[in-house]
C-alpha cells in the first residue's frame, strides 16, 4: 500500500540569521572540515537567498518520488517556503557523502566508532574524508538507509536524465560531485542546515531521516543545475546548459569540415575556420558539423547546440551568428592535447546587444587595433562594437562634402589629450609639424565594417550632437551661435545649416554603416549660448519650446525623424530623456541606471552602460600600482556584480536591450594601455550580457578569467594580470573600534553632506567602516564647496589622545584635499576649545592620494567638532570616518 509522509514539525527558521549573520562562522567550520572550502562569496549567499524561490514551485509540482517496494509519495503542498532550503540542504549534502564513499555499507561500518550512542551529535570535528560529519553520523546510525538510496538514485537518474550513459548510481554520483561549481554550492547549502540543526537543537537523527525521504525530489533538482554549468566547461562566458560523458573528441588532422548554412554565412565561417588552430582533411574519418536549423528550447538566432561524440561534434544553430559563437564555445574547450570534451551543450544569450564602446577621438588609434579588438570580444560573444568617432579632442571619420572636418578638425596641436586640453586646445592643418591626430577613410570604414560583419559583430557609429562639437564648430564656425571660431561647443540649433550640415553628414555615414542603430551622442549640452542667441530664441517662440531643454529635445526628435526616414533607429546617452524623449529612440543610461529604468518604463528600449559599473577608464586596481586613471576604483568584481535589470519588474526588464562596457581614453594615449584597461573587465560585461544571471559566481568566474588573460597574453594583448591583483584598501577591510564608533553626529545646515554621496546617512562618520579606492564605494561621505562641519557626541566626558579623518584627492573628477582642518572639543555643546587648526597648501595632481588630517594629544571631551574647508578650488571633499581615541 501507499504510504504518506508528512514532516512532523514546522521548522522556523530565522532566514536574515542565515544568511547575513551567520556566514562567517559556519564558513570557519567548513574551512577547518573541507579542504580547498575558501569560504562564502557575495554570489554564494545571493544563491542561498534565491534557492528556495527558483525551485520551490517545480517542487511542488511534483509529487510522485520513487516506485520502491511501497508506493512513496511527498505531500508537496505541506512544504513550507521556508522548510524547502532544509529538504534541499541535505539531499545535497548526501549526494556529496554518498559520491566520495566506496559504498555505503562500509561508510557506515568505518564510522560506527563515532556512535555516541544516544544519536545527538553537537560539534563538528574534522572528518578523515572531508564529508561534512553530520553525514557520516546519520549513515552509521541508520545503517538501513543504504538500501533505499541507491533505489531512490536509480529513479533520480532516470527522472533526470543526467548523466544516462553512466551504468551504476555510483558513477553517476561521482559525476555529480566531479562538478566542483556545483558541489562548492551543495556543500555551502547543506553546511547551514547543519548550523541551523546545531542551533534549534534538532539533534534526533530519527528527524534526519524523515528529511532524508525527500532526496529523489531534491537530487532531480540538482541534475537540474548541473545541467546549467560544470567545472570542465571552461568557457567565458559560461554556456546555459552542459553535460558531458567523459568521452572526446580530438583534433588530430584526421577530421572533416561539412556546413550546411546559407552561401554568405558558409563563406564568413569557412573563412574564419582558416585562420582558426582547427586543422581539417578532405577525407577525415571524424567530422565538425556546422548546421543552420532550429534548435529546441532555443529562441534566440545567436543561439546553439553543440553535440559530440568520439567521432563528430555537431553545432547547430538557427543563424550564422548561432555556429559562430558555437565555434568559440569549442575552441575554448579545447585543451593542449586538441580534444574537446564529449557531451552536449545548448546556449544562447540573455541580452541581444552586448557591446563595447572605444573612443578613438581623445586618442585615435588605427584600423589594424580596431580589428584586434573584434577577434578578442567576438571571441567572447559580444555582438557590438561602438565607436565614439567625434569631439572636441577630433574628428576621425572621412565626410567627402566637408573635407576640413580631416583636413583641420581631425588634427591637434599637442599629442597627449591632457596637455592640449590644459593648454591652448588649438587645431592644426593636416601635415603641419604641430599636427597631432588621424582619421579613417572612407575605405578604412568599409574595410571595418566588413572585417566586423565576418565575426557577427556590429559596429556603431557615433556623431556627437549639440554638444563636445568644438571641433566642427572651430572648422565650420557658422554652425555655432556666435559664428567664431574656438568660441562654442554646441551646435546653433536655431540655425538652419545645422541641420543641414548633420543631414549631410549622416547621410554619409549611413552609407558606410549598414548598422540598424546610429549614435547621435546627445550628452552634456552646456547650452551656454541657446538662451541668448537670436536663431535659437526664434526657434524656441516658433516651436512653443519651453527651455533650452526642450530646444535640445527638439534638435534630437528631428534628427531621429531624418534618420528614421533612410529606415535607421537612434541611440543618444541618457540626457536626450531631458525635455522629452524622441519617440522610436533607444536610451543609453550612463549616468548611473535611473536614465534606462526611465526608458524602459516608458517603453523605450534601453541599453545599460552605467558609470559605476561599465566604465572602463576607471581603476581596476590599488591607484597606486596602477597607471593614471579617470575614475574611481572599479575592480574585475565590481563589474562582475552588475544587474541591468535590477530594480525592474518583468514588463519593464523586457526593455532592457543590452549592456556595453565604454572606454573613455583622455588619459589612455597608447594601444598598450587601451588593452589593459579593457581586458579582462569586459569579459565580466561579456558574461553578463550572455549567461543566464543566476548561474553567476565570481570566485568560479575569476578561474575563468585568469585562464581567458592567458589565453589573451598569449595571443599579444596586453590584459592587466589578474592573478596578482593588490585588491582593496587595507583600511576598508576591516572595522575600526574607536570612542566615536555608533555616536550622535550633528551636521551644520550650512554644510549637510551630498545625498548622491551620502555613505548611509548620518551615521556614516562614525560607523566604524573605512572607505576604499573610490569615493563611488557608498563608504566616503561626499561634501560639496561648503565643507565638513559636524559635532561629535561621545555620550559623556571622556579623556580622549586622538581626533582624525582621512580625505581622498582625485584631481580629474574635482575632489580635493580640505585647505584647513579645525578640531575642537567642549563639555557642554556651546564653549568649545580649537585643539588644532591645520593647513595645507591645495595642488593639483594626477592620480588618487589620501591624507589624514588629525590631532594628538591628551584632553577630555564630551563633544568634538571637526571642521574641513574647501580650498580655491571649491570643489568635492570627501571622508571616511572620524575616529576617536
Amino acid at each position: 500500500m501507499g504510504i504518506r509522509f508528512c514532516p512532523p514539525w514546522t521548522l522556523q527558521v530565522n532566514r536574515k540569521s542565515i544568511f547575513h549573520q551567520e556566514t562567517e562562522t559556519i564558513s570557519q567550520q567548513l574551512q577547518k572540515e573541507l579542504p580547498g572550502f575558501r569560504g562564502f562569496s557575495a554570489a554564494n549567499i545571493k544563491f542561498m537567498r534565491q534557492f528556495y524561490e527558483t525551485w520551490c514551485e517545480d517542487l511542488k509540482s511534483l509529487t510522485t518520488v520513487s516506485e520502491i517496494d511501497t508506493q512513496l509519495l511527498i505531500p508537496c503542498e505541506n512544504i513550507q517556503k521556508e522548510d524547502f532550503d532544509i529538504y534541499l540542504f541535505l539531499g545535497l549534502g548526501f549526494t556529496h557523502l554518498v559520491a566520495n564513499a566506496d559504498n555505503v555499507s562500509n561508510h557506515n561500518q568505518q564510522y560506527q566508532k563515532h556512535d555516541a550512542g544516544n544519536g545527538t551529535y553537537h560539534n563538528f570535528p574534522a572528518p578523515a574524508s572531508g564529508t561534512p560529519t553530520i553525514l557520516k553520523h546519520f549513515f552509521h546510525k541508520y545503517s538501513c538507509f543504504s538500501l533505499i538510496i541507491p533505489k531512490l538514485l536509480k529513479i533520480c537518474q532516470k527522472k533526470s536524465g543526467i548523466c544516462t550513459q553512466k551504468s551504476s548510481v555510483q558513477a553517476t554520483l561521482k559525476e555529480i560531485s566531479g562538478n566542483q561549481r556545483i558541489l562548492n554550492k551543495f556543500i555551502i547549502i547543506f553546511a547551514v542546515s547543519c548550523h541551523i540543526w546545531r542551533k534549534q537543537e534538532i539533534h534526533n537523527m530519527k528527524r534526519l531521516i524523515n528529511y532524508a525521504l525527500v532526496l529523489p525530489l531534491l537530487l532531480c533538482a540538482c541534475a537540474h543545475v548541473d545541467e546549467s554549468v560544470t567545472t570542465t566547461c571552461n568557457v567565458l562566458p559560461i554556456p546555459r546548459s552542459v553535460g558531458f560523458n567523459g568521452d572526446s573528441f580530438t583534433f588530430d588532422g584526421n577530421v572533416s569540415l561539412n556546413i550546411i548554412a546559407g552561401e554568405e554565412d558558409k563563406r564568413v565561417l569557412k573563412e574564419f575556420l582558416a585562420t582558426s588552430p582547427l586543422a581539417f582533411s578532405e577525407d577525415g574519418d571524424k567530422i565538425l558539423n556546422l548546421e543552420i536549423d532550429s534548435v529546441q528550447g532555443v529562441t534566440s538566432p545567436e543561439g546553439y547546440r553543440i553535440e559530440t561524440s568520439k567521432k563528430e561534434i555537431k553545432i547547430t544553430a538557427s543563424g550564422g551568428a548561432g555556429l559562430f559563437y558555437g565555434l568559440q564555445t569549442i575552441l575554448q574547450l579545447i585543451d593542449n592535447n586538441g580534444s574537446v570534451p564529449a557531451g552536449e551543450i545548448v546556449d544562447e544569450p540573455e541580452f541581444a546587444y552586448r557591446g563595447l564602446m572605444l573612443d578613438v577621438s581623445r586618442h585615435f588609434f588605427g584600423k589594424e587595433f580596431v580589428k584586434k579588438q573584434i577577434d578578442a570580444i567576438a571571441h567572447f560573444k559580444m555582438n557590438r562594437l561602438h565607436l565614439h568617432l567625434t569631439d572636441a579632442a577630433g574628428w576621425r571619420i572621412e565626410i567627402k562634402k566637408y573635407p576640413r572636418l580631416t583636413e583641420f578638425a581631425a588634427w591637434r596641436s599637442k599629442q597627449l589629450l591632457k596637455d592640449w586640453w590644459f593648454g591652448d586646445r588649438l587645431y592644426a592643418q593636416e601635415g603641419s609639424p604641430e599636427a597631432h591626430g588621424g582619421y579613417y577613410t572612407q575605405d578604412d570604414i568599409r574595410e571595418l565594417v566588413k572585417y566586423a560583419a565576418d565575426r557577427y559583430v556590429t559596429i556603431i557609429p557615433e556623431i556627437e550632437m549639440p554638444a563636445h562639437s568644438e571641433e566642427v564648430l572651430t572648422a565650420y564656425p557658422e554652425l555655432s551661435c556666435t559664428h567664431e571660431p574656438y568660441k562654442q561647443a554646441d551646435f546653433c540649433v536655431g540655425n538652419e545649416k545645422t541641420y543641414e550640415f548633420l543631414e549631410n553628414v549622416l547621410t554619409e555615414v549611413m552609407e558606410l554603416f549598414p548598422s540598424e542603430y546610429i549614435h547621435i551622442g546627445g550628452d552634456e549640452a552646456g547650452k551656454a549660448s541657446w538662451p541668448t542667441c537670436p536663431l535659437c530664441q526664434k526657434r524656441m517662440k516658433e516651436e512653443n519650446l519651453k527651455d533650452v531643454n526642450e530646444l535640445q529635445s527638439y534638435l534630437i526628435q528631428r534628427i531621429e525623424k531624418f534618420v528614421n526616414s533612410k529606415g535607421r533607429q537612434i541611440i543618444g546617452w541618457d540626457e536626450i530623456l531631458d525635455g522629452g524623449l524622441a519617440p522610436n529612440a533607444t536610451v543609453m543610461s550612463w549616468r548611473g541606471t535611473e536614465g534606462g529604468l526611465a526608458a524602459a518604463e516608458s517603453g523605450h528600449k534601453a541599453i545599460m552602460t552605467p558609470g559605476s559599473y561599465c566604465y572602463l577608464d576607471s581603476y581596476q586596481d590599488a591607484p597606486h600600482t596602477q597607471p593614471m586613471a579617470f575614475g574611481p576604483y572599479m575592480p574585475l568584481e565590481k563589474v562582475y556584480s552588475y544587474n541591468p535589470t535590477d530594480g525592474l519588474g518583468e514588463e519593464q526588464a523586457k526593455f532592457i536591450y543590452g549592456v556595453q562596457g565604454n572606454l573613455w581614453v583622455e588619459y589612455i594615449p597608447t594601444e598598450e594601455l587601451v588593452e589593459y584597461m579593457i581586458y579582462p573587465r569586459i569579459l565580466a560585461l561579456a558574461e553578463i550580457g550572455w549567461s543566464n544571471p543566476a548561474a553567476r559566481d565570481y570566485t568560479e568566474f575569476r578561474q575563468r578569467a585568469i585562464k581567458a588573460v592567458n589565453s589573451l597574453r598569449a595571443k599579444g594583448y596586453n590584459a592587466f594580470d589578474l592573478e596578482n591583483e593588490f585588491g582593496q584598501r587595507k583600511e576598508a577591510q576591516k572595522l575600526s573600534e574607536h570612542m566615536a564608533k555608533g555616536k550622535t553626529v550633528a551636521y551644520s545646515p550650512a554644510a549637510p553632506f551630498n545625498e548622491k554621496y551620502n555613505a548611509g546617512g548620518a551615521t556614516a562618520l562614525t560607523d566604524g567602516i573605512h572607505g576604499g579606492w573610490t569615493y563611488m564605494d557608498e563608504r566616503w561621505q561626499g561634501f560639496i564647496r561648503d565643507g565638513v562641519d559636524v559635532v561629535i557626541d561621545l555620550g559623556e566626558e571622556k579623556e580622549i589622545s586622538t581626533v582624525s579623518a582621512d580625505f581622498m584627492q582625485m584631481c580629474i573628477p574635482d575632489v580635493w584635499f580640505p585647505a584647513e582642518v579645525t578640531i575642537s572639543i567642549s563639555s557642554d555643546s556651546t564653549e568649545f576649545k580649537e585643539l588644532a587648526r591645520i593647513e595645507h597648501t591645495v595642488v593639483r595632481d594626477e592620480g588618487l592620494s589620501f591624507k589624514n588630517y588629525g590631532w594628538n594629544g591628551k584632553s577630555s571631551a564630551r563633544y568634538v567638532h571637526y571642521r574641513a574647508k574647501c580650498g580655491p578650488q571649491r570643489g568635492w571633499l570627501f571622508t571616511d570616518e572620524i575616529i576617536v581615541k
